[in-house]
């Protein structure tokens, strides 16, 4: 084969000093070096100055004021400077800008941990279900019957055999896996473009952070697929070289997708599938010369994900559910959201902006890059990076339109859009690439600078996304959660306004705490699991007792039920809607006979509702009657008894509901 071949496709880059503007010049990178490692230090110092939460924090982000965040804002324009200064000139600032990068990304993610929350997750979170596995693997060895796709697991797992806090990894691994997938996009763009310039306009244009909460939630589909770049590096290295040793890397990497998570092992497929069609089609479109990627490692890994998951039961019954949710696509169930939210138009596109400005920045870019290769095809001339690059964001679209429009596994629009990102990123940078590649000086920095902004202001709203208000488990509410569970005899639902199936799995997880079935989940209205509704102020904007609204049980209250809404999040009209209760309500039942207080840590507090019956002469019943029922539940006379350990007010919870007679 001819020597010119594995170059052939490539689009060579060589910009001197003297050709760039002053704003990416030697000199301007050296400033922004300073300038973001002082960026760092104001963080640095603010983060230490400001003490850690002592009560329910509604929102990590307005827990640290505006000169915090400005300072970061900073940090992250002077390193997007220093990257896109190097691309231009070939310096080699961009390695202190990459250290510098994981340096403020490392602060962004470690503050769950300095303002002293127990743990970033609670209520539904995934990171939930994911870290019952782990706690459950330590403990016994054994791994749930729940987890079908247990890479990510094991993994964890090591990382708290060797000393690391099971509620630290949600700051630890979204933190490594995030640098991961931007040095990646950096490494796969220089050997894309053939160019040195390609790794620090790659890096630059992976910086955004732009999968939101799924960096938190330690989700196996989207932590898989921050090692793409990686793989798609091996691929391309391979194509090129044809050397086996790629392809043998790319081959491990699909095997142990398959154990990580079934839908990233399917997006692999779909792309080595794609790369090798996409080389023939355009080795014959345009007639050039190019090698073509081999398909046998989508052979390989197709069957492999179908043998490992046929067999579960969860395998079945996902499939089922897809089976029985069609006629209501994804698309229909945000509708239904959006209906639901009490915000007006102007409030619905300021949120839109909020959650998806980043993707949709790095979305259009991409669709600039995807009409220039048009233009270029139809005159005849092409780029083979640009093209299949484009080429794969469109199928990345056709993915995404395809879980939005069918009702599958998931249905969120950051997830089912991660491969359209991942090449809307890589196209950014490509895009980069072509701008400075300019002749004229004057056009080659307005390009630049307006790309920079762009790029900057993705990164922006990217980063705020990161942290959703009302995410935290406080330690008051995973003590609190334990003790009912731990005192139940199981005879009687744990009812709360966020208290979850998942908090149940996570607090008991470890220990030998076991229930056969679940005592705490949240239906919301009531119309998925009636038995556990729960209504506002629970009943006493109707009725004088509790045991009327509510009915027989325990109920568990905490500080997330009064403070969640203070958060600058909600508007006025959602205050009023997503109104719980508040310290009143807590005063009412108090006072209400036919309620007791079992448990109260400062912060949480456990309730025991004894009848149901809307009964008055109940209500009226004679001292010694209401004393006596008092007793059973308190077991002491109601006097409270206090956990030596924690200080805690503490009652026995295991007495029987008293109706009454």
């Amino acid at each position: 084969m001819a020597p010119d071949l594995v170059n052939s496709t490539r689009r060579q880059v060589t910009l001197t000093p003297t050709s760039v503007s002053f704003l990416y010049g030697v000199t301007a990178q050296r400033v922004a070096v300073l300038v973001a490692a002082a960026a760092i230090a104001v963080l640095s110092a603010y983060i230490v100055a400001t003490p850690p939460a002592t009560a329910y924090e509604p929102s990590l982000i307005e827990a640290f004021p505006l000169p915090f965040w400005v300072a970061f804002g900073v940090g992250l324009a002077a390193l997007l400077v220093t990257f896109v200064g190097a691309g231009a000139t070939g310096s080699s600032y961009w390695k202190h800008g990459f250290v510098l990068l994981a340096t403020q990304y490392g602060l962004f993610f470690s503050l769950p941990l300095v303002r002293g929350y127990f743990l970033y997750g609670r209520g539904h979170s995934d990171s939930l279900f994911h870290l019952t596995a782990v706690k459950e693997l330590v403990y016994s060895g054994l791994l749930s019957g729940r987890v079908f796709y247990p890479h990510e697991h094991f993994l964890f797992s090591e990382l708290v055999l060797v000393g690391v806090p099971v509620e630290s990894l949600v700051s630890l691994v979204p933190f490594v896996f995030a640098l991961a997938f931007i040095g990646g996009i950096g490494l796969f763009v220089r050997e894309l473009t053939g160019s040195p310039a390609g790794l620090p306009l790659g890096i630059a244009a992976g910086m955004p952070l732009v999968f939101s909460k799924f960096y938190t939630q330690l989700h196996p589909s989207v932590l898989s697929f921050f090692l793409f770049p990686l793989v798609l590096l091996m691929l391309e290295r391979g194509r090129r070289t044809n050397a086996q040793r790629y392809v043998a890397l790319a081959t491990v990497y699909g095997l142990a997708m398959v154990f990580f998570h079934p839908i990233t092992a399917l997006l692999l497929v779909v792309l080595i599938t794609s790369t090798f069609v996409f080389g023939h089609v355009y080795r014959f479109v345009t007639k050039t010369p190019v090698r073509t990627l081999r398909a046998r490692l989508a052979f390989a890994i197709l069957p492999a994900t179908f043998i490992w998951y046929i067999g579960f039961p969860r395998t079945q019954e996902n499939i089922r559910e897809i089976v029985a949710a069609q006629g209501e696509s994804a698309a229909d169930k945000q509708a239904d959201l959006l209906a639901g939210s009490v915000l007006n138009t102007e409030e619905l596109v300021m949120r839109f902006v909020e959650l998806y400005g980043a993707v949709f920045i790095l979305f259009a870019l991409a669709g600039v890059v995807c009409l220039v290769v048009l233009a270029d095809l139809l005159r005849r001339r092409s780029d083979y990076a640009e093209s299949y690059l484009a080429t794969e964001f469109v199928i990345g679209a056709g993915i995404a339109a395809t879980f939005i429009a069918v009702s599958l596994v998931a249905n969120g629009p950051i997830r089912v859009s991660r491969y359209m990102i991942l090449m809307a990123m890589v196209l950014t940078a490509l895009l980069f690439v072509r701008v400075l590649s300019w002749p004229r000086g004057v056009t080659r920095t307005v390009g630049a600078v307006v790309l920079t902004l762009l790029v900057l202001s993705s990164a922006l709203l990217g980063s705020f996304t990161v942290y959703d208000p009302n995410k935290h488990m406080t330690q008051s509410e995973h003590e609190g959660a334990f003790f009912l569970l731990e005192h139940s005899t199981g005879d009687h639902l744990i009812r709360s306004h966020s208290l979850t199936q998942k908090t149940q799995y996570f607090t008991t997880a470890g220990t030998d705490v076991k229930h056969d079935r679940t005592l705490m989940r949240v239906s919301g209205t009531g119309k998925q699991y009636p038995k556990f509704a729960l209504a506002p102020q629970f009943g006493y904007d109707e009725y004088d007792r509790a045991s009327v609204g509510i009915g027989a049980g325990y109920v568990a209250t905490h500080e997330y039920d009064r403070a969640y809404l203070e958060t600058s999040y909600f508007t006025d009209a959602q205050r009023e809607a997503l109104f719980l209760h508040d310290e009143t309500t807590l005063e009412r039942m108090s006072r209400d006979r036919t309620v007791q207080k079992v448990y109260s840590n400062g912060g949480f507090e456990g309730w025991l509702v004894r009848w149901t019956d809307e009964k008055p002469a109940a209500a009226a019943a004679s001292g010694a009657d209401a004393g006596a029922q008092a007793t059973t539940a308190s077991g002491s006379g109601g006097a409270p008894v206090t956990d030596a350990d924690t200080g805690a007010d503490v009652r026995p919870v295991t007495a029987p509901v008293v109706a009454p007679a």
